[in-house]
C-alpha cells in the first residue's frame, strides 16, 4: 500500500520551488494590497503543498478521468466570479442563493456552456487538454473582472461592442479608483491555485491529433447548437447590472454578439423611400445674409438630479443661473440613449437626426458604422454658408473622433492640444476654459458664419478626486448616509452652471446674431444607494428607469426668440429645434423628424414616449399611429446608414460633398 500511495504521488522539487515562489508573492500581496496575512498564509501553504506534489497515473483510462476531475472545478469558480463584481457587498453565506435567485436553471447552464465553448475553441487550435481549460477559463475570469471595474465606472456592463471602445477606456481609465476587492482577489487566488495544480497531473497519453480535436469539434458544436437554440427567445438586458442578474454575465455578453449586427427593417424597399420623398419638398433657399453664428455646446454628464426627486436637499442651489433663464429661450428636457459613459451615441443622436432605437444594443456608430460621409448638421449647415468646426478638450483618439468627424462635415478640429490647460478643474480643462476658448474661435471668425460642436470634460466620471483643483461648494443633507461622489458632482454642475453664466454674459455684447444650444450627454455614474434613497427606492419599470436618461437643454440667442418650454423631446429632435431657432428652412429629413416628433414626442434606445397612452413603453409595444412613425423612421435610418447603393439624394445626398 505504501509503495502504491509512493507511486502515485511523487515529489517535484523544480515545481515546488515554483509554488513556493508562488506561495511568497501570494502572502505579500496580500498583506501590502489589504493589511492582512490571513489569506495570503492559507494561498502560500496551497502553492508551497501544490507545488511538491506530481501525481503518477498508469492507466489512461483513470488520467483522463483525472482530467476531467480537474477541470470540473473551474465551472463553478468562473461562473461565480462574473457575479462577484456586481455583487460585491452580498454577504458569502448569502452568496450562492443571492447569485442563483435571479436566473433559471437553463441560464446558469447556458452559461457554463460558453465558457466550455471557449475551452473546445483553445482545443481545436492547440490540441491540448490543460492549456485549453486554463486558457478557456483565464479568458472568461479576465472578462468577469473587467467587467466589474467597468461596472464601476459607468453603471453598464461590458458587451461586444464595448470591444470597440477600448481605447477610450483606456483614456480615462486613470481618472477613476481602480482595486481589486480582497473577496476578488481570492477567487482569483483559487483560480491561479487550481491552474498551478493542473501541472501535478501526469502528461495525458498521446494519441490520434486528428481524433481528439474530431471529438472536441462535434462537443463544441454540439454545445454552439445547444447555445444558438437555448438562447433563441432570450433577449440581452442593459440596464445597469440586469444583464448578469437576470441571464447570467456570459449568456449577456453573447446575447450582445447576436444582437451587434444590424439587420435591414421590415419591408424596407426602394420604392417606401421613394414614396416618403414625395411627402417632403425641398427647403426654401436660405437667406445667406441673415444667418447666424451656430454653437452647440454638449455638456459631459450635465444633469438635474431634481428629475428623481424635485425635494433634492443641497446646502445651496445647484443650477441658479440655468433655472433663471427666461428671455429668449427655449429649454426642457430631452431622453438621452446612455447613462453614465458612452458620450459619442449622444453626440451621433444629435448631430445625425439618427436614433440608437434602431442600433444594435450597446453599439458605438462612430466606431462601427461611420464609413463613408453621413448626412448631419456639419454637412447641412456648411452647404449653407456655414463654416463647420468641432472641438473637444481632451485626448483626439476618444471615440474614434478624428475618424467620425470628417464624415460627419468637421474638416476643422481641434483637441486638448489646442487649449492652454490654464483653468483646469481636477484634471480636466474646465468648462470656463473651453467657453474662452470657443470666444476667442468665433471673435477671430470671417466672412462665413460659424457653426461649432464642442464637447466639454470638467464633469466627467470618476468623482473620487482629492488634490487642489477641486472645491466642494455642494453638500447634501438631511439623508441617511454620505454620498461624497454625488457631493463632488453636483459642485462640479454647480461650477458648469457658473461657467455658462459668464459664457452667455460674454456673448449677450457680442455684435453679431448668435445662437447657443446647451445639453447634457447623459447622467453621471453615482453612488446606487444615493440614486435609490432620492429616488425612494429601486427603478423598476420602464418609466422611472427613463428618469436616469432625462437630461435638460437650453436654446439661447443674443437677438429676440420667441421662447417656449418642451417638457418632452430627444436628442435626435434637437436639430429641428436649433435649426428654427436659427431662422433656417428645414430639409425634407428635419421635416420628416418634425412630424416625427409631433406623433412620438421622444424616443431613445430604452424606449419612447406614447402620447395616446400617456407613458413609456418599448418599440415592441408600439400600437396604431405610433408604430407606423416608427417603422417611417426605421426605414429612413437604414437607408442613410446602410444602404450605401440606394441611399436617398432627396433626403441624405443633396448636401453631401
Amino acid at each position: 500500500m505504501t509503495t502504491t500511495f509512493r507511486n502515485l504521488l511523487q515529489l517535484d522539487k523544480k515545481k515546488g520551488i515554483a509554488g513556493l515562489i508562488l506561495g511568497a508573492a501570494a502572502f505579500v500581496l496580500f498583506l501590502l494590497a489589504y493589511g492582512s496575512a490571513k489569506y495570503g498564509i492559507v494561498f502560500a501553504v496551497l502553492f508551497g503543498i501544490t507545488g511538491y506534489l506530481r501525481l503518477n497515473v498508469c492507466s489512461r483510462t483513470w488520467n483522463r478521468v483525472l482530467h476531467l476531475v480537474w477541470a470540473v472545478p473551474f465551472f463553478p469558480l468562473v461562473f461565480f466570479t462574473s457575479f462577484h463584481e456586481i455583487f460585491i457587498l452580498v454577504p458569502l453565506s448569502q452568496y450562492p442563493t443571492e447569485v442563483l435567485s435571479g436566473i433559471t436553471a437553463l441560464e446558469a447552464a447556458l452559461n457554463l456552456a460558453v465558457i466550455a465553448i471557449l475551452m473546445g475553441v483553445f482545443f481545436l487550435i492547440t490540441g491540448n487538454f490543460r492549456f485549453s481549460v486554463i486558457a478557456g477559463s483565464f479568458v472568461t475570469i479576465f472578462l468577469a473582472v473587467a467587467n466589474g471595474f467597468i461596472y464601476q465606472f459607468r453603471g453598464n456592463e461590458i458587451i461586444f461592442a464595448d470591444i470597440m471602445s477600448l481605447g477610450t477606456a483606456l483614456n480615462v481609465a486613470g481618472q477613476y479608483d481602480i482595486r481589486l476587492h480582497y473577496r476578488t482577489t481570492v477567487l482569483l487566488m483559487l483560480w491561479a491555485v487550481l491552474a498551478f495544480s493542473g501541472f501535478c497531473l501526469p502528461r495525458l497519453p498521446k494519441g490520434s491529433p486528428i481524433r481528439g480535436r474530431l471529438i472536441s469539434l462535434a462537443a463544441t458544436a454540439a454545445l454552439t447548437c445547444t447555445l444558438i437554440f437555448g438562447a433563441s427567445g432570450m433577449e440581452i438586458h442593459m440596464w445597469r447590472n440586469e444583464g448578469t442578474w437576470f441571464n447570467g454575465y456570459y449568456l449577456n455578453f453573447y446575447l450582445s454578439i447576436r444582437g451587434y449586427f444590424v439587420e435591414k427593417p421590415e419591408g424596407y424597399s426602394d420604392r417606401q423611400i421613394r414614396l416618403l420623398e414625395q411627402q417632403y419638398p425641398d427647403a426654401a433657399p436660405a437667406d445667406t445674409d441673415d444667418m447666424p453664428h451656430i454653437l452647440v455646446i454638449m455638456n459631459e454628464s450635465f444633469a438635474d438630479l431634481r428629475l428623481l426627486n424635485p425635494q433634492l436637499n443641497t446646502s445651496q442651489p445647484v443650477t441658479p443661473f440655468l433655472d433663471s433663464l427666461t428671455d429668449n429661450v427655449i429649454k426642457g428636457y430631452a431622453l438621452a440613449s446612455v447613462f453614465g459613459g458612452s458620450t459619442a451615441n449622444s453626440e451621433y443622436e444629435f448631430l445625425t437626426g439618427s436614433t440608437m432605437a434602431f442600433m444594435p444594443s450597446g453599439s458605438i456608430p462612430y466606431q462601427q458604422y461611420l464609413k463613408q460621409e453621413t448626412a448631419s448638421l456639419g454637412w447641412l449647415l456648411q452647404s449653407l454658408g456655414y463654416e463647420s468646426m468641432a472641438t473637444h478638450p481632451f485626448y483626439e483618439d476618444g471615440w474614434s473622433r478624428p475618424t467620425a468627424y470628417p464624415f460627419l462635415g468637421f474638416p476643422r478640429r481641434t483637441f486638448i492640444d489646442d487649449y492652454p490647460c490654464e483653468r483646469m478643474i481636477r484634471e480636466y480643462v474646465s468648462d470656463e476654459e473651453m467657453y474662452a476658448y470657443i470666444l476667442d474661435t468665433l471673435k477671430a471668425q470671417e466672412d462665413a458664419p460659424l457653426f461649432l460642436f464642442g464637447i466639454t470634460m470638467q464633469n466627467h466620471g470618476g468623482y473620487t478626486y482629492s488634490g487642489e483643483n477641486f472645491e466642494k461648494t455642494i453638500s447634501l443633507e438631511g439623508y441617511t448616509r454620505e454620498y461624497p461622489q454625488a457631493e463632488q458632482y453636483l459642485s462640479l454642475i454647480r461650477q458648469s452652471d457658473a461657467a455658462l453664466e459668464g459664457f452667455l454674459a460674454e456673448l449677450s455684447e457680442f455684435e453679431e446674431d448668435t445662437v447657443v444650444l446647451f445639453f447634457g450627454d447623459h447622467l453621471p455614474n453615482l453612488e446606487n444607494a444615493f440614486y435609490e434613497e432620492i429616488h425612494g427606492g429601486a427603478y423598476r419599470t420602464l418609466p422611472e428607469q427613463m428618469l436616469q436618461y432625462t437630461v435638460p437643454f437650453v436654446l439661447w440667442a443674443n437677438y429676440d426668440i420667441p421662447e417656449k418650454t418642451v417638457e418632452c423631446t430627444s436628442l435626435n429632435y434637437l436639430g429641428t429645434h436649433l435649426l428654427e431657432a436659427a431662422g433656417l428652412s428645414l430639409p425634407p429629413y428635419y421635416q420628416f423628424l418634425k412630424d416625427m416628433e409631433k406623433a412620438v414626442p421622444a424616443v431613445s434606445a430604452m424606449g419612447y414616449y406614447s402620447p395616446a397612452r400617456g407613458t413609456y413603453l418599448t418599440l415592441d409595444e408600439a400600437e396604431g399611429e405610433e408604430a407606423a412613425w416608427l417603422e417611417k423612421y426605421a426605414l429612413l435610418q437604414y437607408n442613410s446608414i446602410f444602404d450605401k447603393s440606394g441611399r436617398s439624394e432627396h433626403f441624405f445626398g443633396q448636401y453631401l460633398p
